[in-house]
């Protein structure tokens, strides 16, 4: 995850993959203003700034993911049970 990414940034997403070694997934972007008139006022983010809809859209992405079942549970818990030991 790439953090406060400024429009006029010194470097790309593709400059800090290839510096890193892994892929940015997801961009945070720098919305200062929204963050501190939250701070100011004591409310949350707006969900209509920038920084709210690259979180909206985390939230989204991570609920969406598939879920274990009841089953791929008791799978782990067998293989924990029955695995190589050391």
């Amino acid at each position: 995850m790439l953090t406060r990414l400024h429009k006029k940034t010194t470097l790309s997403e593709r400059e800090v993959e290839d510096l890193v070694g892994v892929p940015v997934i997801r961009v945070f972007p720098n919305d200062y203003h929204a963050v501190q008139q939250a701070l100011d006022s004591g409310t949350l983010l707006p969900p209509t700034s920038q920084l709210g809809t690259a979180f909206a859209d985390l939230a989204d992405a991570l609920v969406a993911r598939k879920s274990p079942t009841k089953a791929d549970s008791y799978k782990r818990k067998f293989l924990e049970f029955v695995g190589p030991t050391a």
